[in-house]
């Protein structure tokens, strides 16, 4: 609940969720002590809210299950913490899909699940979702549909690289089977101010040619890249952009 959640003045808004944060495990650590638990819990329930980076919770949650020699369940949450707010923003729903996913790949004792499918537009917590209320496919369907297609048509194991921030928002690296894949999460921002956070040295090469996943149109365009002298980073050719997640496939 929104138990130990700071109040601010006299303000509180009550809420109610399911599954514990990371930091809450130490309460799964005491029911695990109890006699018989093994027996009645195949698993456990933990959640992200939408001010965690799902890449970096379902990291960490991954470690801490398989120390346990448990399972989990993630719950990817959409809504706002305020139960009156809402979240109508199809682009921080996009990053937050795009991180889980590409991390739920990399784990094996841990499933995800999100939170919405559709919209909820009214009464508490209303949220987007994939879909909207008449069920037309809203920017993050399509988005889940084609990293999903990548990532399950892919030959070898995930494994996650790095997560690098900026003001204009996040590079996640991770590799898949031999492929090394930079996702581009913009906040707000052009994907390629982005570009400075890639990190060319973890690709080995200093120049060639890679791959750029438009995820919301499902468009893949072969592109030149470089590393960029004059700054961090690289530049491609041409230059690519989105204001939605995209990916870059590095052969």
């Amino acid at each position: 609940t929104s138990a130990d959640k700071k109040r601010a003045g006299s303000q509180f808004s009550h809420f109610v969720s399911y599954g514990f944060r990371s930091s809450e495990i130490d309460d799964v650590d005491e029911f695990r002590a109890l006699e018989g638990a093994g027996d009645a819990a195949d698993g456990f329930i933990l959640r992200v809210g939408l001010d965690k980076s799902p890449w970096e919770e379902i990291k960490q949650i991954d470690h801490l299950v398989n120390a346990r020699q448990t399972r989990a369940v993630v719950n990817i949450r959409l809504a706002s913490e305020n139960p009156a707010a809402e979240n109508a923003d199809d682009q921080l729903n996009a990053n937050q899909i795009s991180e889980a996913l590409v991390a739920g790949f990399a784990v094996n004792n841990v499933d995800v699940f999100l939170d919405t499918f559709m919209d909820v537009d009214r009464g508490y917590f209303p949220r987007h979702g994939l879909f909207d209320r008449r069920f037309n496919p809203r920017p993050t369907s399509f988005i889940f549909q084609h990293l999903n297609s990548f990532m399950a048509g892919h030959k070898g194991e995930v494994s996650l690289v790095a997560r690098h921030t900026n003001a204009f928002g996040a590079v996640c690296s991770f590799k898949a089977g031999a492929r090394e894949c930079s996702l581009l999460l913009p906040s707000g921002q052009s994907s390629t101010d982005l570009l400075p956070l890639i990190d060319p040295s973890s690709i080995i090469r200093k120049s060639g040619c890679c791959q750029w996943a438009n995820l919301e149109s499902g468009e893949l365009i072969n592109v030149s890249w470089q590393k960029n002298k004059a700054s961090e980073g690289i530049i491609l050719e041409p230059m690519l952009a989105s204001i939605w997640p995209s990916l870059l496939i590095f052969d």
